[in-house]
């Protein structure tokens, strides 16, 4: 069994300015609220604005500070953490729609919980390569899973016909 595998890429890390960080969080809310079967007055008020104040903080006419994302983002629906991990890690809001994003973000507690729960060894940082390895063994697992899933689709889908 193989420890650390040297062939495992790193995953790159995107550095974002704050002005970039912001543009993304504008660019998800405004594809957000074009989504949204709401107004941008209900929007608005939600986020405890005025229409006018609320579209010059989503289109950059107005500076945007931590506590009006996160407002913008629960009257919008937006999953923070997700696009905390899709703006500030992958430096692409677009990344907010990805599956394997939403996966990952849903996994973390359990892991984090599971980790935690593990007396017999308390958690310590682990070793780069380490953690490059436990992602590939646990992004191997999920497209496994995957294949096997879309798999027994098809059969079920082939029995259905015949």
């Amino acid at each position: 069994m193989v420890l650390f595998d040297d062939a495992v890429p790193t995953v790159p890390q995107y550095p974002e300015t704050s002005e970039q960080a912001e543009n993304g969080w504008r660019q998800l809310f405004a594809r957000e609220q074009n989504l949204s079967p709401h107004s941008t007055p209900v929007i608005a008020s939600r986020v405890g604005v005025s229409a006018r104040t609320y579209q010059r903080l989503i289109y950059g006419k107005a500076p945007l500070s931590t506590t009006q994302v996160g407002r913008v983002a629960t009257a919008l629906g937006i999953d923070i953490p997700r696009a905390c991990l899709a703006i500030a890690t992958f430096g692409d809001w677009q990344r907010y729609y990805d599956p394997a994003v939403t996966n990952a973000i849903k996994l973390l507690p359990y892991v984090v919980d599971l980790i935690n729960e593990n007396e017999a060894a308390p958690a310590e940082p682990l070793h780069e390569k380490a953690i490059q390895q436990l992602a590939k063994w646990i992004a191997d697992m999920i497209i496994k899973h995957h294949a096997e899933v879309m798999q027994r689709r098809e059969y079920l889908a082939l029995r259905e016909i015949a």
